[in-house]
């Protein structure tokens, strides 16, 4: 039985909604070849048809609806569907569209003097003034709607009054008929008692009409003082709701500006804590500053007593290999001179030392001359002002302080040998640096990658060949240098921590302070405003990327 209603109910709804679907599409088809007045009542039918199934598209029929009355001056198709864009808009938001329709659809209906569309029209024009929150325009809206309302009642009560006194005054009329008429028949005829008795009856039955007629009018009045008092109790009601709305509404207002003043003190006080913040962020890149200066004056002093300590004695390198060289010289004159006074085999021994030595003379001064355009580099990074940016070749540099790198660990280590692989874009833009700041960067890089191939290799022999690889290029605004060597690698539990201060791997007694990398990451990060970062993997290789930007 269940499944019988359930089957029933289904095919009553299937059918509900095929006859309102056919509805539509009969409409629809009717549409193209409509015109005039009979056009506006399609497309009014639509646009009500459209309400629970296509809201969007029911509006598009009722706004071509009251463009084609407006042409057509058709006031009751006007009337029709303003009040839809009325209610269509307001539930779009869009309310002062919607009161616009509204008020024309109201100006219509009062045209036409129908008060009922009229009324309609204040009742959807209160609703768009509740939902956009206009009070003021809603007391307006339920005033005139009130006062409508009474004067539509108090007409339909005159109506009933007027046909109740229609109807009264026919049956009084027709008792007055009927009364002259039984004169008459008294008068002319004898009648029977029986047919006064009839008429008398029939004479009693129609003043006890007359009597309900009566009756019925003094209900009818009574009716109307109660309807009277019915609306003046509503619309007491409806001030003492008022009175409550506006009470609601002064604790809203008050709610809103405590909340408006929450948030303007959370504001402030975020304000605060971030100035107080960016101070201490401030605070905090100022003693960094302090430090690296420290740490770069303490090394500029350290590097420049050194450089002044072995400058001296290799000024006696240098004086004494060109004092031997010329002494070799004087030697082999005298010997020439003295020629014939040596045995045969002796003078070609001699000159053959000679010649070493001469070679050995020439060795030690290019050699010492070296070393002192190394200790002069050095002495010009120890004297070197910081703060003065000049424009470099970076190819050039990378080149150079390689090459000073790894002669210190040529001469080092016997035998010590890295091949280097350049990849160098030739169009890189010069870059404005502190030249003495920036090459002790590139030291630092190119002196751990030599340790680090050097630890390797003891460790591998010769089935490891150690290489360094830098490469170049300009792209986004910067310029890219990579510094990779094929070396141990650097553990990720400890690659973290490679740019603090004071930290090293490297065993007591070989090596720096710890103090290279961080050095280097202050002067590339704080004082060149670029970027420096690590890339690694255990075993394989290590990667120190430098960003610097390029600035005309």
């Amino acid at each position: 039985m269940r499944l019988k209603f359930t089957f029933g109910f289904i095919l009553i709804m299937c059918l509900s909604i095929s006859a309102f679907t056919q509805g539509i599409d009969d409409l629809e088809a009717q549409l193209p070849t409509a015109a005039g007045t009979e056009r506006v009542d399609i497309l009014n039918k639509l646009s009500s048809l459209y309400i629970n199934k296509d809201y969007d598209k029911g509006g598009g029929y009722a706004e071509d609806a009251f463009e084609l009355s407006e042409d057509l001056d058709y006031k009751s198709g006007i009337l029709k569907s303003a009040y839809f864009l009325g209610i269509y808009n307001r539930d779009n938001r869009k309310y002062s569209r919607a009161v616009k329709y509204t008020e024309t659809g109201i100006s219509i209906a009062r045209s036409l003097k129908d008060k009922n569309a009229e009324l309609r029209g204040y009742e959807i024009l209160k609703t768009i003034h509740m939902v956009a929150r206009n009070p003021k325009r809603l007391e307006e809206a339920e005033k005139a709607y009130n006062q409508l309302q009474v004067q539509i009642k108090a007409a339909t009560v005159t109506e009933e009054l007027q046909d109740l006194q229609e109807e009264y005054e026919t049956k009084e009329e027709a008792l007055r008929d009927f009364e002259s008429e039984i004169r008459e028949i008294q008068d002319e005829l004898d009648l029977t008692i029986e047919e006064k008795l009839l008429k008398e009856k029939e004479f009693a039955i129609l003043k006890q009409q007359k009597t309900e007629v009566e009756l019925l009018a003094e209900r009818l009045e009574n009716k109307t003082i109660r309807d009277s008092l019915s609306i003046i109790q509503k619309e007491s009601e409806l001030l003492q709701a008022k009175d409550e709305l506006r009470q609601k509404q002064f604790i809203i207002t008050l709610s809103l500006i405590g909340l408006i003043a929450a948030g303007f003190i959370s504001f402030i006080l975020v304000l605060y804590y971030r100035l107080k913040r960016k101070t201490a962020e401030e605070k905090v890149r100022t003693q960094r500053q302090l430090l690296m200066q420290e740490k770069l004056a303490t090394l500029g002093q350290l590097t420049a007593g050194i450089a002044h300590e072995i400058k001296n004695p290799l000024n006696f390198v240098n004086n004494f290999a060109k004092v031997s060289a010329d002494l070799s010289e004087e030697l082999e004159e005298t010997i020439e001179e003295n020629k014939p006074k040596f045995e045969a085999g002796d003078y070609e021994m001699m000159l053959e030392v000679i010649g070493d030595l001469k070679e050995n003379s020439v060795a030690i001064s290019q050699n010492g001359q070296r070393a002192d355009r190394i200790v002069q580099s050095m002495m010009d990074h120890a004297r070197g002002e910081s703060g003065k940016r000049q424009k470099v070749d970076v190819n050039h540099l990378l080149q150079e302080n390689f090459n000073l790198s790894y002669q210190g660990f040529k001469g080092l280590s016997q035998g010590f040998y890295v091949e280097l692989v350049e990849d160098l874009q030739s169009s890189l833009p010069k870059l404005e640096v502190i030249p003495q700041d920036f090459s002790r960067v590139l030291l630092n890089i190119f002196n751990n990658a030599h340790y680090a191939l050097k630890e390797k290799k003891q460790q591998l022999g010769d089935a490891f060949t150690p290489q360094i690889k830098i490469k170049t290029e300009a792209k986004g605004g910067k310029v890219t240098i990579r510094i990779r060597d094929n070396g141990p690698g650097i553990p990720e539990d400890i690659k973290g921590q490679i740019f603090h201060p004071f930290f090293t791997t490297k065993p007591t007694g070989q090596g720096n302070t710890g103090l290279g990398l961080s050095i280097s990451h202050d002067i590339i990060v704080q004082v060149h405003e670029g970027e420096l970062e690590v890339n690694t993997k255990p075993g394989e290789f290590t990667e120190f990327v430098i960003r610097l930007p390029i600035k005309h």
